[in-house]
């Protein structure tokens, strides 16, 4: 960062991080799109790096969109990009992550109409497809006994009951 600031070239780093962001989100749209919906791993990246990556390159567009470079006129499309990419990705601690930090963010600053609008439509579609993400992931696992530890909270409690179970051992040091 330092590098890029003192040779004059944040706006150049920002810019190509926006547009191979957009290729990524684009990359994860399809994916989803074409696998049935399933989440995305664009690229081999897995679903919640690619979110995390998606997250911030919307957030720069927000916060940064002059020093990126990027011309204004792209720039809706560009974020309209990133939070459907964000979306199919299903990646659910960045989406929420995104919608706080947006939301400090409005608190905190002069409100526009125009910023406001944008960050409600975003916050209301990764809020919405969230809660679907989730509430899918409780009915699969009522309807198949113990198939909910291969589904994302399910696998984090079975995660968890192990790791427990293994440092019971060794208390001291674990294992």
């Amino acid at each position: 960062g330092a590098a890029l600031a003192r040779t004059a070239r944040v706006g150049s780093a920002l810019r190509l991080y926006l547009y191979v962001s957009a290729i990524i989100a684009v990359t994860a749209i399809a994916t989803t799109l074409i696998t049935g919906l399933s989440p995305a791993y664009p690229f081999g990246i897995q679903k919640n790096a690619a979110g995390l990556l998606l997250a911030f390159a919307f957030l720069v567009s927000i916060v940064a969109p002059r020093a990126s470079t990027v011309s204004l006129r792209w720039v809706n499309l560009l974020r309209v990009v990133l939070v459907l990419g964000l979306i199919s990705t299903q990646s659910r601690g960045p989406m929420i992550a995104l919608i706080v930090v947006l939301a400090i963010r409005e608190l905190i600053g002069r409100p526009t109409r125009k910023g406001v609008a944008v960050i409600v439509a975003a916050a209301l579609a990764m809020s919405a497809v969230t809660y679907v993400i989730t509430e899918g992931q409780s009915v699969r696992a009522r309807r198949v006994p113990g198939s909910g530890q291969f589904f994302g909270i399910g696998a984090r409690e079975t995660t968890y009951r192990q790791a427990l179970t293994i440092w019971s051992h060794d208390r001291l040091f674990g294992a």
